[in-house]
Order: C-alpha cells, then sequence, then structure tokens
C-alpha cells in the first residue's frame, strides 16, 4: 500500500527520533527524495497525495520563522544550528523546484494555482526577508520562483491578467528586489565569514533573470539595474504593468506602498 504513496517519505520528514541531528538528517534524506524521485506526472500525484508540498512549505515557513526570532543573520551567527537550517530551507526551496520540473503542468497547476506558491513566497519574502542574508539561500529561492514563474507563464490569459494577479507578481518582485538591495552590500563579508565563494555576479544574475521572467507572467515590462561599484551597493527596478506604456512604476514606490499596508513588513530600502 505505501508503494501507492511516497515510500518512507513521512517516517523520514516527520522523523520521531529523540536525536536532533539524526532528525535533521532524515529530513533532509526526505527532501533529496523529493527532489531527485519525482520524474514525471504520475510521480507528482503520488507527492501531492500525501500533502507532501503543503507539509515542506508549513515546514519552510517554521524555519523562517525560527531564523528571524532568534536573529540568525548570516554574518554574525554561523553556528551549527543556522547551517543545519540553511540546509534544510534550501532543501525545500530545491524539492519545491524539482517537483515543479518533474511534474510538469500537473505539478504547475497544482503548486501555483492551487496551492498560490508564489503568493506564499512573497509574502516570506516580505516578512522574513532577514534569512535571507545567506547568498546561497538566496540563489536557491531565486531558482525556485523563476521555475514556478516559468510554469505559470503557460497560464491563460483570463487568469494572468487579473488586477489581483498583477498586484501579487508585483509585490514579490518588490520583495526580491528589496531583499536584493538590502543584502547586497553584506555578501562579501557573509562570504568571507562562512568560508564560501560566491560570487556577486552569480547573485545578480540569477536575480535578473527571475524578475524578468516574472514580468512575463502577466506581460509587464521589468527593467533593472544594479550599482555594485564601491561601496554603495543599490538595486533599482522599474515595472510597467501592460497597457501602461511610458507609466513605470518605481520599486521604491512600490515599497513604500507594501509597508503602508503590509502588517509588519518593512520592504524599505
Amino acid at each position: 500500500q505505501d508503494l501507492n504513496r511516497v515510500p518512507g517519505f513521512m517516517a523520514f520528514f516527520c522523523s520521531a527520533s529523540e536525536d536532533a541531528v539524526q532528525a535533521h538528517s532524515e529530513r533532509v534524506w526526505a527532501l533529496q527524495l523529493l527532489l531527485h524521485g519525482c520524474i514525471d506526472e504520475h510521480c507528482f500525484t503520488l507527492v501531492a497525495a500525501c500533502h507532501a508540498p503543503e507539509l515542506i512549505m508549513s515546514h519552510a515557513e517554521s524555519l523562517m520563522r525560527h531564523g528571524s526570532a532568534r536573529g540568525s543573520s548570516h554574518g554574525s551567527s554561523h553556528g551549527g544550528s543556522f547551517v543545519n537550517l540553511e540546509r534544510e530551507l534550501m532543501g525545500v526551496w530545491n524539492a519545491l523546484r524539482g517537483m515543479l520540473n518533474g511534474g510538469q503542468k500537473r505539478a504547475v497547476h497544482h503548486l501555483v494555482s492551487k496551492l498560490g506558491l508564489l503568493t506564499w513566497l512573497s509574502c516570506e519574502v516580505a516578512m522574513r526577508s532577514d534569512i535571507l542574508a545567506s547568498p546561497r539561500i538566496f540563489i536557491s529561492l531565486l531558482d525556485l520562483v523563476h521555475e514556478a514563474a516559468m510554469g505559470a507563464c503557460n497560464f491563460p490569459d483570463s487568469y494572468t491578467s487579473s488586477t489581483n494577479y498583477l498586484c501579487e507578481i508585483r509585490n514579490l518582485i518588490a520583495g526580491l528586489v528589496s531583499v536584493a538591495s538590502r543584502k547586497l552590500g553584506m555578501m562579501d563579508e557573509a562570504e568571507a565569514e562562512a568560508g564560501e565563494t560566491i560570487e556577486t555576479s552569480e547573485v545578480l544574475k540569477r536575480f535578473m533573470r527571475t524578475i524578468r521572467t516574472l514580468g512575463d507572467v502577466v506581460s509587464a515590462t521589468v527593467s533593472a539595474e544594479a550599482n555594485v561599484d564601491g561601496e554603495a551597493r543599490t538595486v533599482q527596478a522599474t515595472f510597467v504593468p501592460p497597457g501602461h506604456h511610458g507609466q513605470s512604476l518605481e520599486i521604491r514606490d512600490v515599497a513604500w506602498l507594501l509597508k503602508q499596508t503590509a502588517s509588519g513588513a518593512d520592504l524599505a530600502s
């Protein structure tokens, strides 16, 4: 009977081990199972049947909330606990990306349309942006958003042209721009302390690709420019909704609007 589901996933992801290290290892193994095991729509049907997407999204939310509450910035707290948090959070992003890629249309419809993956990510970026101080987490998140946006580009116009969806995409772009601008200047220092080598250009490359693809979802034009000269590192972007040629909206204005309307969210650069 277990072969009609995802063998071992629930037992490992919801580990009953009292050893924290063992429980962490089992959760990571379960996430890798989803990443490498979801290779077609039939596989995704089995994954969805045990509510794995909802479960790991809830887990990611808990991880980000824990990281924010403990003030776990990449530059000031890079102990073993943060390394484990980073590994699991990246595991969730990668597992969701693997489902979107392998599960094809069925996975895209279930995750993006039914579960509101892009909307959920927008909220998490707005409320838990401090945990994205890790360049590795940020890159993994950008890859997930890009994969979801690529799938959403195939949604019917009647869905993507709605005002609500346009606002959701704009808000997600605003959040990513704000995080990129705020964290860009910290990345070299964070990498040095962590002993990592992640080129700033690679982060910017993924970032630019992602926000342009998000614009394509709603037929909007998104342009961005990064200034990485000297100590002043900033990211500026504009968002031109469809049918509003020449009426670009500065991302800074979007961030200000979000700050006024989103409880507890501070996206101001």
